[in-house]
C-alpha cells in the first residue's frame, strides 16, 4: 500500500471517518471533527464518513453529508485516496491494509478514571492490522502524563502503546467532543441524537444527569442503587429531573421505571449533544467526568460496588487524586450530597478549576480548529 501511495498518492483534501468499532456509530470524537470539516472548511477539505449501518448512511444522506457504506467499493477507494484518517481509540474498522501512506490521527476515547483493561488481542492481530499513528491528540501535556500512569503495566493493549509511541507526533489541543458541550454550533440528526429541546425541561428545572460506566464482569440493577420511590420525591420537592444514561455496554439487567420526573437515554445515544443541559451530574468512573469539567458543575461520584469494581477491573491509580467532588457508597449519602448541592453548597468548586486547569490546555470550544491546523502545518 506505501508503494501505491506513492506511484498514485493521497488526496491531501479527503479526511476518511468511520463507525465506532462497538456499535455507537456516529459519535465520540471522530464525530465531531467530521461536522467540523463539513461546515467550516467545505472545499477546502472533503470529510467522508463510512458506515455499517443502513440507518446512518440513510440519515447521513439526508442532512447532506458526504457517506458511503464501508464495504462498498467507493468506500474502499476513498480509504485508498485518503490523505488523513482520524480514529478514536482502537484500530476501528477499517481494513488496514488500505491505509499505508495515510494520516493516522489518533484521537482516543476520553480521559480514563478506570484502570486499564487486558486486552485478548495476541501479537499476530496487532502486527497485521495495525500501525503506528502519525498523531496523537491530547488536552495538555498533564493529561499524557495521566496516561501514562494508566498504560504503565499493560503495554500489551494496542492502541494505547501506539498512540504513545515514540514516533508519534503530539499535539496539545483538546478533543473535539468537549467542543460539543462548550459550543452549540454542531448540528443534531434526528432519529439518531437526543434532541435537546425534546428533553421537556423546563428553565426552572434543576436537570441530574446519572451516567454510569462499563462493568466488566457484573452488570448494574440501577433498581438497587436507586430508591425508586425517594428519589420521586426528591425530585417533585425540588422541581428536579434526572436523566439515565448508562454506557453503551453497560448490562443494566432491569432498570429504573421512568417517569415524568426520570428519564432514561438510550445507551447507543452520544451524550455531548446534551450534556450542557445537565446541572448536577452523578458518575462513578466514567470518562464523562473529565469532559463535564468544562461546564463548572458540581459532580457526585456514586461507588455502591466500589469494593466489586476495584477486584474486577480497578481504577486509575490517581482515581483519588483527580476527582474533584464527594465519593458516595450508598442511596443515603447520594441523596444527602443532592440535598446538599440543591440547596446551594458547592465544596468543591475551586478543586474542579484546579482539576480542569491541570487537565486541559484549552477550554474555549476550539478543539477541531486546532487540530486540522497542527496538521496541518507539519
Amino acid at each position: 500500500m506505501r508503494i501505491y501511495t506513492y506511484l498514485v498518492g493521497r488526496d491531501s483534501q479527503i479526511w476518511v471517518f468511520s463507525d465506532f468499532y462497538s456499535g455507537q456509530e456516529f459519535s465520540q470524537n471522530k464525530r465531531y471533527l467530521f461536522q467540523y470539516l463539513s461546515k467550516e472548511n467545505p472545499g477546502e477539505d472533503r470529510p467522508i464518513w463510512l458506515t455499517r449501518s443502513s440507518e446512518l448512511y440513510e440519515r447521513l444522506l439526508d442532512e447532506g453529508y458526504e457517506v458511503y457504506k464501508l464495504n462498498s467499493i467507493k468506500g474502499r477507494y476513498y480509504i485508498l485516496r485518503a490523505k488523513y484518517i482520524p480514529i478514536d481509540a482502537g484500530p476501528g474498522l477499517f481494513p488496514w491494509w488500505l491505509t499505508g501512506g495515510a494520516n493516522i490521527i489518533q484521537m482516543g476515547h476520553g480521559i480514563p478514571l478506570k484502570a486499564s483493561a487486558d486486552s485478548n488481542t495476541n501479537w499476530l492481530h496487532r502486527l497485521v492490522s495495525w500501525k503506528t499513528p502519525d498523531y496523537g491528540v491530547f488536552s495538555s501535556e498533564h493529561e499524557r502524563n495521566h496516561f501514562n500512569q494508566y498504560d504503565s503495566e499493560a503495554k500489551a493493549r494496542a492502541w494505547l502503546d501506539h498512540r504513545l509511541d515514540r514516533d508519534t507526533h503530539t499535539i496539545y489541543t483538546g478533543y473535539p467532543k468537549t467542543d460539543a458541550i462548550v459550543s452549540p454550533a454542531f448540528d443534531t440528526i434526528d432519529g439518531i441524537d437526543v434532541v435537546p429541546e425534546k428533553l421537556d425541561i423546563k428553565e426552572s428545572d434543576v436537570v441530574i444527569g446519572y451516567f454510569p460506566t462499563l462493568r466488566e464482569g457484573h452488570g448494574l440493577n440501577i433498581d438497587e442503587v436507586f430508591d425508586v420511590e425517594r428519589t420521586e420525591e426528591f425530585l417533585q420537592q425540588n422541581d428536579a429531573k434526572l436523566l439515565i444514561k448508562p454506557h453503551r455496554d453497560l448490562d443494566t439487567d432491569t432498570c429504573i421505571l421512568e417517569s415524568n420526573l426520570i428519564e432514561l437515554i438510550q445507551p447507543d445515544t452520544d451524550s455531548h449533544q446534551f450534556l450542557a443541559e445537565i446541572d448536577i451530574l452523578i458518575t462513578d468512573y466514567s470518562s464523562i467526568y473529565f469532559d463535564f469539567l468544562l461546564l463548572d458543575r458540581p459532580i457526585i461520584f456514586y461507588t455502591p460496588d466500589y469494593t466489586d469494581y476495584t477486584r474486577i477491573r480497578g481504577v486509575h491509580p490517581n482515581y483519588d487524586n483527580v476527582i474533584a467532588g464527594p465519593r458516595v457508597n450508598n442511596f443515603e449519602e447520594l441523596l444527602k450530597q443532592l440535598e446538599s448541592i440543591v440547596n446551594g453548597t458547592d465544596e468543591f468548586a475551586h478543586r474542579r478549576q484546579e482539576i480542569r486547569n491541570h487537565f486541559f490546555k484549552y477550554a474555549d470550544g476550539n478543539a477541531c480548529e486546532r487540530i486540522v491546523k497542527s496538521i496541518k502545518n507539519t
